[in-house]
């Protein structure tokens, strides 16, 4: 099974997107993908939110 949850970037916002159809449940994936997405946006120094 591909991970249901998907992190975009761009001009440093990041958007993690859900896609677990057909209601996007917080499945086990959907939640390790959430937190690893998370993670990732954290660890990104280029992703901020406005100071």
């Amino acid at each position: 099974m591909d991970n249901p949850v998907h992190i975009t970037t761009k001009g440093g916002i990041a958007v993690i997107e859900i896609d677990n159809p057909p209601v996007n449940a917080a499945s086990i994936a959907v939640r390790q993908g959430l937190l690893a997405a998370i993670r990732q946006a954290d660890a990104d120094p280029g992703i901020g939110a406005g100071q």
